[in-house]
Parts: C-alpha cells; sequence; structure tokens
C-alpha cells in the first residue's frame, strides 16, 4: 500500500470513528449531557484551532497570496515561516499537520508552495531548487514531483519528465502526460501573456 493510500484510509478511519462517536454519544446519552459533552469538544477544538493558526499565520499568508497569484508576497511570507519552524519547536510541532494525504510536514508544504510561485515568476531554476528541497524534507511528497514534471514538460526535458513520471505512478498517483500538460498550460499561457505585456 502506497503512503497516500495509508493516509487517506487513516482520514477515513478518523471520520467513520467520530461519526460512530457521535451515533453512540445520540443513542446512549441524554440531551443535557449530550449537549455538554458537544459543549466542550468544540470549545476544546477551538483552542486548538486558535493556536494552530497562530503558529502558522506566515504558512497561510504565504498560501493566501499564493492563491491569488502575489507570488513575491507568496515567497516572502513561506520563507518566513520557514525560518520561524526552524527556531520555534511549537511551529516545527504545529507544522506536522494531520490528516494530510500528501505529506503532513507543513515545511515541505511551504517550500512546494515557493516552488510554485517561482512557476508563476516564470523562474524555473529558483522554482526547482525549491521543490528538490521540499523532497528534502518528505521524499514521498507527490505533489513537488508534480509541479517538476511541469517544468520538465515546459522545458522540453524528456528524461526528467519521463522520471518524474514514473516516481509519481510509485507514489500511487493516477497521472498522464495529459494531466501535466493541463498544469504546465498555467505557467506557459502566463508566459505568453507576459511576453506581450512586455511588447
Amino acid at each position: 500500500m502506497t503512503r497516500i493510500n495509508e493516509y487517506k484510509m487513516q482520514l477515513f478511519l478518523v471520520l467513520a470513528g467520530l461519526v460512530f462517536c457521535m451515533f453512540f454519544a445520540l443513542y446512549y446519552l441524554d440531551t443535557v449531557p449530550l449537549l455538554m459533552l458537544l459543549f466542550g469538544v468544540q470549545v476544546l477544538w477551538l483552542m486548538k484551532i486558535n493556536k494552530q493558526k497562530k503558529l502558522l499565520m506566515n504558512f497561510t499568508k504565504g498560501k493566501d497570496y499564493l492563491i491569488n497569484g502575489h507570488y513575491q508576497q507568496a515567497i516572502r511570507y513561506l520563507e518566513q515561516f520557514i525560518e520561524e519552524a526552524k527556531s520555534n519547536k511549537d511551529i516545527a510541532r504545529a507544522s506536522n499537520i494531520p490528516l494530510g494525504v500528501y505529506t503532513r510536514n507543513a515545511v515541505a508544504m511551504a517550500y512546494n508552495n515557493i516552488g510554485i510561485a517561482y512557476m508563476g515568476l516564470l523562474d524555473y531554476p529558483e522554482g526547482k531548487d525549491a521543490l528538490h528541497t521540499a523532497l528534502e524534507f518528505d521524499g514521498e511528497y507527490a505533489v513537488p514531483y508534480y509541479n517538476l514534471a511541469a517544468i520538465a514538460y515546459i522545458e522540453h526535458d524528456e528524461g526528467h519528465l519521463s522520471i518524474y513520471m514514473d516516481r509519481l505512478q510509485r507514489l500511487g498517483v493516477d497521472v498522464d502526460l495529459e494531466k501535466i500538460k493541463e498544469r504546465s498550460k498555467l505557467f506557459k499561457e502566463n508566459r505568453i501573456a507576459q511576453k506581450g505585456d512586455a511588447e
């Protein structure tokens, strides 16, 4: 079983366990104790989420900037998060995001997102460096291989494209050349748009 399938199974088991506990509580508890239990769980959950939000604030900001196409700002905040994770044990622990499907290491995710930001800036060498660094933190993280394959397609590097696609399949990702083309098209179209603006 690949790690991706193992993580998906763990997520399914956690969700199934929560559903079972809810039905068990509904069946065996009276209304007042049930409401007290649900309130207590919600308070504890909100406390944990708020602590996690504070610790991962720069990661979240960087991801938001990336989604909105503000690549320089995304890189800045993601690099700040990585520096914080190096020096703060609480952030390093919080960065192990539970129940992730592809990775549970937010530092690896941050480097992958930095790689995507550099792809958006059409700086493929820096993008590749960031994606390879993500893999140093988690060698079984499939998403950087996907992005590396997109860069290899853009650069007409058939040797590396084949290597990355093979690696993705070994990791349990259903991938074909059409999906890689679709991914790379986002950045190729961006290049065309930028060339048009420059002219």
